[in-house]
């Protein structure tokens, strides 16, 4: 099955130079245009990174009212190699550091070796299935 390709709007480059220009940090920026993504009550969308590691991924908060300052479970799919399980949840993750990785050039792979699996993951578990539910 093809793998969708990611959306690389226009508009979330935009909100960024805009909140740049007017003195507002690139995080907030990347904040904004990621709860403009989100609709009213359901969490983050599923993302499709240009990777060789990573298929898709999802941050899940642990509280959708006061996502920006708290932690949340980031659930990643990786690209199957050989009989390797291909699900991973990493909880716990604050909100700042899913930014990190959600920025874009940001090298996935590496970004969870060298941040994320120091944090704890653990490989998705039956309870864990409907964070994938919407993945493609």
């Amino acid at each position: 099955m093809p793998r969708p390709k990611p959306d690389r709007s226009r508009e979330s480059l935009d909100d960024l130079a805009d909140n740049q220009s007017s003195g507002q940090s690139g995080t907030l920026g990347s904040a904004t245009s990621l709860d403009s993504q989100r609709e009213e009550g359901s969490r983050f969308q599923v993302e499709y990174p240009a990777s060789t590691r990573v298929y898709a991924y999802k941050y899940v908060p642990d509280d959708e009212d006061e996502f920006d300052s708290g932690v949340g479970n980031l659930c990643v799919r990786f690209i199957k190699q050989g009989n390797r399980k291909r699900e991973y949840v990493y909880p716990n993750v604050p909100y700042h550091t899913y930014l990190n990785f959600h920025s874009p050039g940001t090298s996935k792979g590496k970004f969870i070796n060298s941040t994320l699996n120091g944090i704890g993951y653990h490989e998705a578990k039956s309870k864990d299935m409907p964070y994938f539910s919407d993945f493609g």
